[in-house]
């Protein structure tokens, strides 16, 4: 049986001082995923030479709704979305790299955002429908297995 694919998303405008260390941290995910909305200062170009897919959008739907545009881009079995201004840990790599092995996960919950306190749905099915609240940037899902990993 094959192992399952993971896709990454982020969403950004003007990041170039953040994308290339959020991309660099999940170089080892089978996909990178960037929807831009109109940055004016390379955030583009270096995710495209970090190897991501990049979408530039000509306008700001919100935050739900531009989280959904790139959800919708994402072919992984899994997808996990992260903001420009995280970092993936190599623990918390090899933590979600065993979770979306984990059959019977249906979910996963973390803390990415420099010691955040605040407990975000990010990595979820490929397969299975998400949909990201375009006024709270909410993910609806199943229960989700939780981590306090920062």
């Amino acid at each position: 049986m094959p192992r399952p694919t993971l896709s990454v998303t982020i969403i950004a405008k003007n990041e170039a001082h953040n994308i290339e260390e959020c991309l660099a941290s999940v170089q080892w995910a089978d996909e990178l995923i960037v929807v831009d909305s109109g940055s004016t200062d390379g955030t583009v170009a270096i995710a495209a030479r970090m190897g991501a897919k990049v979408t530039t959008t000509p306008d700001w739907p919100g935050f739900g709704a531009q989280k959904n545009r790139a959800l919708m881009q994402a072919t992984g079995d899994w997808i996990l979305s992260i903001d420009a201004d995280e970092r993936v840990t190599p623990a918390l790599a090899h933590e979600l790299r065993q979770a979306i092995q984990t059959k019977g996960n249906k979910a996963f919950s973390s803390n990415l955002l420099h010691g955040s306190t605040r407990q975000a749905l990010r990595l979820v099915p490929g397969h299975e429908p998400t949909h990201v609240s375009p006024r709270t940037g909410a993910v609806f899902r199943p229960p989700c297995a939780r981590t306090s990993h920062s």
